[in-house]
């Protein structure tokens, strides 16, 4: 995705330290069930997997997850594609509570900015608590910041992330091509790392496919309109770019310039 701007540390600790303002557990507008949020956005389980989720106000919501997917060479106790995978879906969930428009949109990520403040190794396994708050709606685009943070409250990452906010009824109208009946995975396709398939590996760059996408490898995204998750092509990279460094363990900063996705 790309950037809106550089997320900063500072910008993070702010989202972060809503979390632990009193007031907001004061005024706590309640819980949200999967039944009510699915008539708000159209991420559907496995790939929606958030628990517990809170309104904390009209615009700051919160929710727990545990990480599943594997690490790999990934510092714990998430990947950064899970990361921005659960991040992003509590973001559109922060724009919906704010849309006067209660009915089903679709909160298509098109910018975005990830980054890891913690180099720490946390805990495996546990539940982790992400906090998201829409910073601007309008009728047709919506941002959001979100963080996460472990069971200790110690902030681990975030994101900055922009939305296309487009109604159902309109979605529908320029996807139609592309409708299915819904068939959920009988397990989650976001629980396994993707295999990359003839990866070649030049002076400046590599090149690898990710093979047959079939309807089940996007279970959840959309649920009618099945679409490879931007998530899924970033733990791809992450695999893709890990022979580049010839799986040595060490801290670097990667900057990804340029992608070419064909189908």
């Amino acid at each position: 995705m790309e950037a809106l701007a550089t997320i900063t540390p500072e910008s993070l600790a702010l989202i972060h330290s809503k979390i632990l303002d009193p007031s907001l557990s004061q005024n706590n507008l309640g819980p949200r069930s999967r039944e009510e949020l699915f008539q708000l956005i159209d991420v559907h389980t496995p790939y929606y997997a958030l628990q517990d989720v809170h309104v904390l106000k009209d615009n700051i919501v919160a929710a727990k997850v545990i990480a599943e997917s594997p690490l790999g060479f990934e510092q714990s106790p998430i990947t950064m594609a899970e990361a921005c995978r659960h991040l992003a879906i509590l973001g559109s969930v922060a724009c919906a509570t704010v849309n006067p428009n209660q009915s089903k949109h679709y909160y298509l990520a098109h910018k975005g900015t990830y980054k890891r403040v913690s180099n720490e190794k946390f805990a495996i396994g546990k539940p982790l608590t992400i906090l998201a708050e829409c910073v601007s709606f309008d009728k047709r685009l919506a941002k959001a910041k979100a963080c996460l943070i472990d069971a200790e409250n110690k902030l681990i990452c975030g994101i900055d992330v922009s939305f296309h906010v487009i109604p159902q009824a309109m979605f529908n109208r320029l996807f139609a091509h592309a409708y299915r009946d819904y068939l959920p995975a009988l397990t989650s396709p976001y629980s396994r790392k993707n295999t990359l398939y003839d990866l070649k590996l030049y002076d400046t760059g590599a090149t690898a496919s990710l093979g047959e996408i079939k309807e089940q490898d996007c279970s959840g995204h959309f649920p009618n309109h099945p679409a490879l998750p931007v998530a899924v092509l970033m733990g791809a990279f992450s695999i893709y770019v890990s022979p580049l460094f010839n799986m040595q363990p060490v801290v670097c900063k990667m900057d990804l310039l340029q992608t070419d996705v064909r189908y």
